[in-house]
Order: C-alpha cells, then sequence, then structure tokens
C-alpha cells in the first residue's frame, strides 16, 4: 500500500518525501509546494523579515480594497 503514496523531492534539502509533507500551492502544476513543511519552516524562521514584508504587502492590498 505505501508503494500508492505519491512522492515529491523537496528542492531544498533534496530528500524525496511523501506529498502529506508538502503544504498546498495554487501554482504549481502538481498543487505541492516546491519545498517540505520542514524546510518553509525553517525558511520562515530564518528570514523573519521576509515574511513580514508580505504580511505588510497584503495590509496594504485589503486596505486599497475597502477604499476602492
Amino acid at each position: 500500500m505505501d508503494d500508492c503514496i505519491y512522492r515529491k523531492v523537496c528542492t531544498r534539502c533534496k530528500i524525496m518525501k511523501p506529498a502529506g509533507e508538502f503544504h498546498y500551492s495554487k501554482s504549481t502544476f502538481d498543487r505541492l509546494s516546491c519545498a517540505c513543511s520542514a524546510c518553509a519552516a525553517e525558511m520562515r524562521k530564518n528570514s523573519p523579515s521576509e515574511v513580514e514584508k508580505i504580511r505588510k504587502l497584503e495590509m496594504l492590498k485589503c486596505k486599497l480594497k475597502k477604499i476602492y
């Protein structure tokens, strides 16, 4: 039964992992993010300024939608 599980290689750690270890992503053809959940968490932890920039941009988009 384990052979039927879809597997993918993480682009960051280069380890093949089950699809359940990847976040959902609308922008990829297989609907899974490129980096596994563990690597994605590590990237967010190491670059909080990038995450903060994204949050600020999202807040600005919401404010613009309310104005117009």
